[in-house]
This record gives C-alpha cells, structure tokens and sequence, in this order.
C-alpha cells in the first residue's frame, strides 16, 4: 500500500475513532456518479486537513474532560470539512466509506481517485 493510501485509510480510521460515523446504507457494488466520488475525495482530503490540525491537539490533552471538549470540535470540524466542499452529506460520505469496507473494487476506485487528485 503507497504512503498516501495509508494516510487516507488512518484519516478514515481516526474519523471512525472521533465517533463521527454512523453504520452506512449503501451495499457493496453500489454504482456512485462521478460527481458524488469526487465529492468523496474532495471530502477526505478536507478530513485530512482537519485531522492533521486535531490530532496532535487531542493527544495532548491533560484531562479526559479536555479530551473529549477537544473531540467535539474535531466532529464539527470533520462534518465541516465533508459537507463544505459541497456535493455530498456526512450520510453519504460514511455509506460510501462503509460500502468499501466490504467491496475491494470500491475501495481501490476510490483510493486511486484520492491518489490521482493529489497528483501521486
């Protein structure tokens, strides 16, 4: 797997981690338009961003209460960073996501779609 497909895997995994996520409705084989899969890119790129900012700032944190402050604003900075781009909702977003967990084809069309847009 290339470096940026890690990044982008850890980024999802770390939003599942922020309890953002909800189970997704879309089954594996779903077709998705163009527009809504590059929408999905545009918005793991933005959650990247967001968690590369929040990150660092939760781990640090010297209470639990901080913790989970920090953790609510890390959610309402990822929902952001999903819808702001325009094109997609936090629920699309997390079926997409959920839909490739359980179909490889998916997952590598979108992977490649993230690589292609960061130029890797």
């Amino acid at each position: 797997m290339k470096p940026s497909t890690k990044r982008f895997t850890g980024t999802l995994i770390l939003a599942a981690v922020f309890n953002l996520f909800t189970a997704g409705l879309v089954s594996a084989g779903s077709e998705i338009s163009a527009d809504k899969l590059d929408a999905y890119v545009n918005a793991s790129i933005a959650m990247d961003l967001v968690i590369q900012e929040w990150g660092p700032k939760i781990e640090a944190a010297t209470s639990e209460e901080e913790g989970h402050a920090l953790k609510v604003k890390a959610n309402t900075a990822l929902a952001l960073a999903i819808e702001g781009g325009g094109g997609i909702t936090v629920d699309e977003y997390t079926q997409m996501m959920d839909a490739s967990r359980s179909d490889p084809s998916l997952k590598r069309k979108l992977d490649k779609a993230i690589e292609d847009k960061l130029g890797h």
